[in-house]
């Protein structure tokens, strides 16, 4: 039994190679951990990189937005602020129109009043200028 143990037992050749290929095998193993840290840093910086530049682009697209915002909203003041002055220079070119159109009528209706004035004096002289020659008549 012994033996058998002894035999099972590595020799010094044999222990010197196995601590060779433990020792290879931890070399090999530390490596493949550097190397894997590595890749995860480099994966890690350029996920970070592309993080940035979509941060980035979002960024400026909210920034082109703004500036869009902000354009159309004065396009839109400016459009309201012209739409209000046609509307005041219509209202005020037809209340310009109104105010001749009654001045005219103004101007017909004095007309009318001073003809028909004149023809009421005319026809109040006819009348008195008949009496007059019908006393006249009677006179003599």
């Amino acid at each position: 039994a012994r033996r058998l143990a002894e035999d099972k037992m590595p020799s010094g050749e044999d222990k010197e190679h196995l601590e060779q290929v433990q020792s290879d095998l931890l070399s090999t193993l530390n490596r493949k951990a550097s190397h894997k840290a590595e890749m995860n840093e480099q994966a890690r910086r350029v996920a970070e990189t592309k993080y940035e530049a979509v941060q980035e682009q979002l960024l400026s697209e909210a920034a082109r937005q703004s500036t869009r915002m902000a354009e159309l909203e004065e396009q839109m003041r400016r459009v309201t602020v012209e739409h209000m002055h046609d509307t005041l220079t219509q209202l005020l070119s037809e209340h310009d129109r109104q105010v001749a159109r009654e001045a005219a009528l103004d101007e017909q209706a004095r007309q009318v009043h001073e003809e028909r004035l004149h023809q009421a004096q005319t026809e109040m002289m006819s009348e008195r200028d008949r009496a007059i020659a019908a006393q006249a008549e009677e006179d003599e």
